[in-house]
C-alpha cells in the first residue's frame, strides 16, 4: 500500500489524506493512524475498480460498514463469464482541490452528485466520489465485494474545528471567534485572535461561548482592568490610574496609595482626586491635614504648630525646625502665646486643668480660690490642705468664709493662727520645735530629724540616725543613761558582757600613767 502525508501552510493538521493501492475483494481493509480527536467534517472517499468479470456494474464499495454505492461503473471489455472474464478497465474517480481548497471533480465526477450522460457501459454513469461521515476513532474500513477488485481508493479527512458543519477549508472563521481566518493569529483557537488595542493581551481571551456562535473578540473584555480603561493590567502600566506607574508604586492596584515621595509619612495619593478616573490623584502638598501649610502633613511635621501661636507642636525631631516654632509647644491646640505655664508641669495654664495646686481649676473657680495660685489667702498653708474636699471646703472657725480664704482661722484652738502655727490641725499653743524644721512637735513625725519616725525610733528626742544600741536594750546609744554601761552583768577582758566596753575605757585611764612612767625610767637609764 502508497499513503501520502499532506501538509499545507494553512491547513496543516486540518486536512489528512491517504492514497492506497491494493487488492481489495471481499475482505475488509483497514486504514490506522488517522486523527483521535477534534472536530471532523466529512470525509471524501474516491474508488477505483480496476477489474470486473461483467458489464453489470453492481459492484459494492463498503466504508466504516456503510455502503457507498452497488452500482460501481466500468466498461465491459470481455464475455459473460467470470472464470475467464476478468479483463474490464474501470477508471479511478477523479478529484482535486481548488485554490480555494475545496473539492473539485475531473471528467464530470463530484463528491455532491452524479455525472451527467453516460450509458450502462461507461463508468460515468455513477461516480466514484463520495462522502461519508468519518468517526475519529483513528480507523477507516474498506470492503469491495468477491465480484470486482477494488485496486485504489483515497480517503480526505477534514477538519470542522468550530463544528458548525462548514469544515475548516470552507469556513471563513474556523473557530467562531468573530475574527476572520486570514487576520487571526490563531484561526483555530477561539481564545486566540489579536490584540487590536496594543494593551498586551488578546482581545479573544477572556471569550465569550468559545466554538459557539457569539463573537469571542472584545478589546474591552480582554483580561483584568483593575482601574476599567480599557488596557488588560498586563499591558497597563498603571493598573489604578493613580498617576504612579505600576514599577513605583508601592500598592499597583488601589488608587489611594502610590507612596511619599516628600518623606512625610502621608502617602502622596492618600486624599485621591477622582479614583479610577484618569486625573492624578499624586499631590504630595495635599496628602493630608496641613494645619500650618508648609506642605507637609502635619502627622509627619515636627515643626507643626496646629494652633498658630508660633510655638511648634511638642512631637518629633525638631532639630530641622526654625524660628520662633523650635520650641515645643505646652498647648498645641489651644493658643498660648507666652507659654505660661504657672505649675511647671509641661501644660500651659490654657489648657491645663489644674494650674497650681492639686485642685481642678473648675473645682477653685465654684469655691472662689485663685486657680492660678497655691495660696489663694497668702497664710503659708495651700489652698489644697484647706479646701480638703471641693464640695465641702472646710469652714473650722464658722465665720462663712472658708479656711482657704480665712487668714484669721485658728483650726486647733490652741490659740495659734493657722496662717503661723506649726501645727495647725494638732493644738501645740507654745509652739515647741524641737528640731527646728518648722513643724511643732505636736505634729512633728520625727521630732530629732533623724529620719527615723517616732514611732520607730530607739532615741526618738536625739538625733541617732544608725539607730546603734550597744546594749541590745531598746534605746538607743544617744540617749542611753552613762551608768547602764557599768551596771550589767559584769565586766569581761574580751569586751562581751554588759558593762564590758566601760570596763575597757576605765582600765584604759589606769594603764596609760605607769606606762607613761617606764618610759621616763628607760630614758634615764
Amino acid at each position: 500500500m502508497l499513503a501520502v502525508v499532506y501538509t499545507h501552510a494553512t491547513l496543516w493538521g486540518r486536512r489528512h489524506i491517504v492514497l492506497a493501492i491494493d487488492n481489495v475483494s471481499d475482505v475488509t481493509h483497514t486504514i490506522t493512524g488517522l486523527p483521535t480527536s477534534g472536530v471532523y467534517g466529512p470525509m471524501l472517499v474516491s474508488y477505483g475498480i480496476l477489474w470486473e468479470c461483467e458489464s453489470e456494474q453492481n459492484n459494492v464499495v463498503t466504508v466504516n460498514g456503510t455502503t457507498l454505492t452497488t452500482v460501481g461503473g466500468g466498461r465491459e471489455d470481455g464475455g459473460s463469464s467470470c472464470a475467464t472474464n476478468w479483463n474490464s478497465l474501470i477508471t479511478q474517480g477523479s478529484f482535486g482541490f481548488s485554490n480555494g481548497d475545496t473539492w473539485v471533480g475531473i471528467e464530470g465526477d463530484s463528491p455532491t452528485r452524479e455525472p451527467a450522460g453516460g450509458t450502462a457501459n461507461n463508468s460515468r454513469l455513477s461516480d466514484e466520489l463520495y462522502t461519508t461521515t468519518y468517526s475519529p476513532d483513528g480507523s477507516v474500513t474498506v470492503y469491495g465485494d468477491g465480484d470486482s477488485w477494488l485496486g485504489s481508493y483515497a480517503l480526505v479527512v477534514e477538519m470542522d474545528t468550530d463544528g458548525d458543519g462548514t469544515r475548516d477549508a470552507d469556513d471563513g472563521d474556523a473557530d467562531n471567534d468573530g475574527v476572520a481566518n486570514g487576520a487571526d493569529v490563531a484561526p483555530y483557537d477561539p481564545h486566540a485572535c489579536r490584540d487590536v488595542d496594543h494593551d498586551g493581551c488578546d482581545n479573544c481571551s477572556v471569550g465569550v461561548d468559545g466554538f459557539g456562535p457569539e463573537a469571542d473578540f472584545d478589546t474591552s473584555a480582554d483580561g483584568p482592568d483593575n482601574d476599567g480603561d480599557g488596557l488588560c493590567d498586563s499591558g497597563d502600566s498603571d493598573d489604578d490610574n493613580d498617576g504612579v506607574l505600576d514599577g513605583n508604586d508601592p500598592n499597583p492596584d488601589v488608587e489611594t496609595v502610590c507612596g511619599d515621595s516628600d518623606h512625610d509619612t502621608c502617602d502622596d495619593c492618600s486624599q485621591t482626586v477622582d479614583h479610577f478616573d484618569p486625573a492624578s490623584n499624586v499631590n504630595p502638598a495635599d496628602d493630608g491635614a496641613d494645619n500650618d501649610g508648609d506642605g507637609l502633613c502635619d502627622a509627619g511635621d515636627h515643626c507643626t504648630d496646629t494652633d498658630g501661636d508660633g510655638f511648634a507642636d511638642p512631637i518629633g525631631d525638631r532639630t530641622a525646625c526654625s524660628g520662633s516654632t523650635t520650641a515645643a509647644d505646652n498647648c498645641p491646640d489651644d493658643p498660648n502665646p507666652g507659654q505660661v505655664d504657672t505649675d511647671g508641669d509641661g501644660q500651659g495654664d490654657v489648657c491645663d486643668l489644674d494650674d497650681d495646686d492639686g485642685l481642678l481649676d473648675t473645682e477653685e473657680q465654684a469655691i472662689g480660690t485663685d486657680p492660678k495660685s497655691a495660696d489663694s489667702d497668702a497664710d503659708g498653708i495651700a489652698d489644697y490642705d484647706e479646701v480638703t474636699d471641693p464640695a465641702a471646703p472646710e469652714d473650722t472657725d464658722g465665720d462663712g468664709t472658708i479656711d482657704a480664704l480665712d487668714t484669721d482661722t485658728d483650726s486647733d484652738d490652741d490659740g495659734v493662727l493657722d496662717g503661723t502655727d506649726d501645727c495647725r490641725t494638732v493644738a501645740n499653743p507654745d509652739q515647741t520645735d524641737t528640731d527646728g524644721n518648722g513643724v511643732g512637735v505636736a505634729c512633728d513625725g520625727d521630732l530629732d530629724g533623724d529620719g527615723t519616725p517616732n514611732a520607730t525610733d530607739n532615741c526618738p528626742s536625739l538625733a541617732n540616725p544608725d539607730q546603734a544600741d550597744r546594749d541590745g536594750n531598746g534605746t538607743g546609744d544617744a540617749c542611753e543613761v552613762p551608768e547602764d554601761y557599768l551596771s550589767g552583768d559584769g565586766f569581761h577582758c574580751d569586751g562581751t558582757g554588759g558593762g564590758g566596753s566601760g570596763a575597757w575605757i576605765l582600765l584604759a585611764g589606769l594603764l596609760v600613767p605607769r606606762r607613761r612612767r617606764q618610759r621616763r625610767r628607760g630614758e634615764r637609764r
